[in-house]
């Protein structure tokens, strides 16, 4: 992107010095800072799998980055406590209000009936008996229902990472060690491959037992609360954890003292959340197979007639395909694509480009942005001065050198 301008660093300063050579063996990684494997929960921190370390990429680290997230830290604001958290504490707040004065509810009682609203739980124990109460309830319950459900989601994110990284943790073991049996087939493997090769290797039992985790380990803690926290019995505990989660609702097992309805308003969201994510994940599962087991070569010739549209010239480049097949399966729709598309014309704007040209993105006009945005700043009088004050040494020696070779050609 030019010689020493790097982001954050006038162009000309120092580089900042090497990191230090990572161990040598088979997870062995390039001492390259821009290529070193990041954390995908925090990309600051290099991911480590070997040793003693596994266990503290896999979940201590995901930990002490969710309360990174979620609290507040000096001169900024953490990122959840800047959005969700600010709106959820908002929108809590005025509840909390409202609900006090026309229906003489407590602190408790108010959250614990705006969460079992927000999340569609609705057990029926608590309810507004005031007109006022009702015609504020039908408003608020819309907005809950995406303030509550959006400021938990970072939260069931974090705890799915967790799953997710033990899991990769595993993978990276059992290849140390020469077990590559564990693993599943891997999409980014040989694309040269036999497709039905690929696809038998395919564990769809334990890609969709891994999506199930999640509400299967709300579940257990539901069961949990509800033994010992709410007293029920085995079964009702069970009963109470499916009822809940699924967002039936029934209301013949319902928190009543403050402290049950206290462990309510946190079990709630994080339940109904987990069960919805988990459902989204299986949804993508069973679309991912429906492409890979689509045999995409007997359809050639459907591919290539819809993309022609009566052109008997017309070709079908591969990302003509990729876009095809993922409108086809509802993955991305026409609408979508062409925001995608403005947004590249965009980024590549600092070159002229004819309507044929395929637009290409460079280093240049990459370079070009940055400055634009003054994520690289321009070389001070200073530094160009001593720049070239560095130079001329250089190509006074070059001059001698030069001069002595001529001599002693002469």
């Amino acid at each position: 992107l030019g010689e020493g301008c790097t982001r954050g660093q006038p162009c000309g300063a120092p580089e900042a010095s090497a990191p230090a050579a990572t161990p040598s063996g088979p997870l062995a990684t390039p001492a390259l800072p821009s290529l070193q494997p990041r954390s995908l929960l925090h990309p600051q921190t290099p991911m480590s799998v070997l040793g003693g370390s596994t266990l503290y990429a896999a979940c201590v680290r995901p930990v002490t980055s969710l309360i990174e997230y979620l609290t507040p830290s000096e001169g900024s604001a953490a990122p959840w406590f800047r959005r969700q958290g600010l709106v959820l504490g908002v929108y809590i707040f005025v509840g909390t209000l409202v609900y006090g004065d026309v229906e003489s509810w407590g602190p408790i009682d108010s959250v614990y009936f705006m969460f079992v609203t927000a999340t569609t739980v609705g057990y029926g124990d608590l309810a507004p008996q005031t007109p006022t109460g009702k015609a504020f309830t039908s408003v608020y319950a819309l907005l809950g229902i995406t303030i509550v459900i959006a400021a938990i989601a970072p939260i069931v994110e974090y705890i799915t990472g967790v799953r997710k990284r033990l899991e990769q943790a595993a993978i990276n073991q059992a290849a140390a060690s020469g077990m590559t049996a564990l693993a599943d087939a891997d999409e980014e493997a040989d694309l040269d491959a036999p497709v039905a090769d690929v696809n038998r290797r395919i564990n769809y039992t334990a890609r969709y037992a891994k999506a199930l985790a999640g509400p299967f380990s709300m579940l257990v803690l539901g069961y949990f609360i509800g033994r010992f926290w709410l007293r029920y019995s085995s079964g009702d505990a069970i009963y109470w954890s499916i009822v809940s989660m699924t967002t039936i609702g029934y209301g013949d097992l319902t928190p009543s003292s403050w402290h049950e309805k206290l462990m309510a308003i946190i079990y709630l969201p994080l339940a109904v959340t987990a069960l919805a994510d988990a459902l989204g994940e299986v949804n993508l599962i069973t679309t991912r197979r429906a492409i890979r087991e689509t045999d995409f070569v007997r359809k050639v010739d459907k591919l290539l007639l819809e993309e022609a549209r009566g052109n008997p010239e017309e070709t079908l480049t591969e990302a003509e395909f990729l876009i095809g097949v993922l409108k086809a399966h509802d993955i991305v729709d026409e609408a979508t694509l062409t925001v995608i598309r403005r947004q590249f014309r965009a980024i590549t704007r600092h070159r002229a480009w004819k309507e044929s040209d395929a637009r290409l993105l460079d280093a240049r006009m990459v370079f070009e942005e940055l400055k634009i945005q003054k994520r690289v700043l321009p070389r001070t009088k200073e530094e160009e001065m001593g720049t070239s004050r560095a130079r001329r040494p250089a190509d006074g020696e070059k001059g001698e050198a030069g001069a002595g070779a001529s001599a002693a050609g002469g």
